[in-house]
C-alpha cells in the first residue's frame, strides 16, 4: 500500500478526534504534589514541587514559594525548563485542593490581616474570614518549609517567596513584620488597597533588617489603575528604594492588566532572584541558536 504524502497525513492527524491523538492526561516532567493540612485545625494546601533536572550546588538549590499556585504552576515549570541559561532551583508552588485556577474564599482569608465587615469590597460575600496571614506564615515556616528540606538540599539563604494581588500584599507583610522568613520577595500587583491601605502602617512600623539587605521586585501592570493599584505600588517602590536594608527593584509592565500581570511577573521574578549561568557551563545552547 502506497504511502500517504506527508501533507495529507498531518491533515488527517489534524481532524482526528482531540481523545484519540491526545490520549491521557498531560503531567509536568519534574512536578510532583501532595496535600498538607497546617495544624492544628487548618485547612488542606496542595502543594506542588519541580524539582530540577541538574545537579544540586554544593551550598543546596535556590528555592521559590508560589502562592496561587495551582493557577500558575505549570507556567513556572515550563519557564524554569526552557530557562537552562539560569541556575537551577526548587519551585514549591502553595495551592488548594480544587481543580480551579484560584480558591476565592481561601485566598480572602490566607492573604489578608483581620479585616472589619465595613471594610470589606462590597462584591465579597457575605460572611467571608478574613485575618489568615500569621497562620499561612506559620503554615510555611514550621510544617512546609521543614519538609521540602527533607526532601531536598535547599540554600536556606536563597529563599523567596512570589505573591500576586492579594498574595502580593501577603508577601508585603512578611517583609514588613518577619523579614527573615525570605532574602527574597516578589510582590507582584499587590493589593495596597485592601483594608483601607492597612499595609502602610505595617510599612512605617517594619524592623531594621540586620542581617540584609533582602531584595523586593514590585511590579504592576500599566493598565492596573482601579484602587490606585498602579500608583500605589510605584510609590511604594520609591519609597523603599531610599532604604538601605531593602534591594528594591520596580517594573511597570506595558500594556498589561491585572490578570496579564500575573504570568508576566513570575517571568520577571525568576530572573530577578535566579542568577545566570556563566555561558562555559550552559548545557546545550539556546534554542535556534
Amino acid at each position: 500500500m502506497p504511502r500517504l504524502p506527508l501533507l495529507l497525513t498531518a491533515c488527517l492527524f489534524a481532524i482526528l478526534p482531540a481523545a484519540i491523538v491526545n490520549a491521557g492526561d498531560v503531567t509536568l516532567p519534574g512536578t510532583t504534589r501532595f496535600d498538607l493540612a497546617a495544624r492544628p485545625d487548618g485547612g488542606a494546601y496542595r502543594i506542588f514541587v519541580v524539582r530540577p533536572d541538574r545537579p544540586a550546588p554544593a551550598a543546596g538549590y535556590p528555592v521559590l514559594y508560589l502562592l496561587d499556585a495551582n493557577a500558575v504552576i505549570g507556567t513556572a515549570a515550563d519557564a524554569l525548563r526552557a530557562r537552562q541559561d539560569l541556575e537551577p532551583a526548587v519551585i514549591v508552588g502553595i495551592g488548594y485542593p480544587t481543580d480551579q485556577p484560584f480558591d476565592i474564599p481561601r485566598r480572602f482569608h490566607d492573604f489578608t490581616p483581620p479585616t472589619a465587615a465595613a471594610n470589606l469590597p462590597a462584591q465579597i460575600a457575605p460572611g467571608q474570614r478574613t485575618g489568615g496571614q500569621t497562620a499561612l506564615l506559620d503554615f510555611i515556616e514550621q510544617q512546609l518549609k521543614p519538609r521540602i528540606e527533607r526532601e531536598l538540599p535547599i540554600d536556606r539563604r536563597r529563599q523567596t517567596l512570589f505573591g500576586h494581588s492579594l498574595g502580593g500584599l501577603f508577601a508585603l507583610h512578611v517583609l514588613f513584620t518577619r523579614p527573615q522568613a525570605f532574602q527574597s520577595y516578589v510582590a507582584a500587583s499587590p493589593s495596597i488597597w485592601w483594608n483601607r491601605e492597612s499595609i502602610l502602617a505595617e510599612e512605617a512600623a517594619r524592623p531594621v533588617i540586620s542581617d540584609g539587605p533582602v531584595r523586593l521586585l514590585l511590579t504592576v501592570g500599566a493598565r492596573e489603575t482601579r484602587n490606585r493599584m498602579r500608583d500605589n505600588t510605584a510609590a511604594m517602590a520609591a519609597r523603599l528604594g531610599a532604604s538601605r536594608d531593602i534591594e528594591v527593584s520596580f517594573a511597570l509592565l506595558d500594556q498589561a492588566g491585572h490578570g496579564a500581570s500575573l504570568p508576566l511577573s513570575l517571568l520577571r521574578g525568576l530572573d530577578t532572584v535566579l542568577s545566570p549561568l556563566p555561558r562555559g557551563l550552559l548545557e546545550a545552547p539556546a534554542s535556534g541558536q
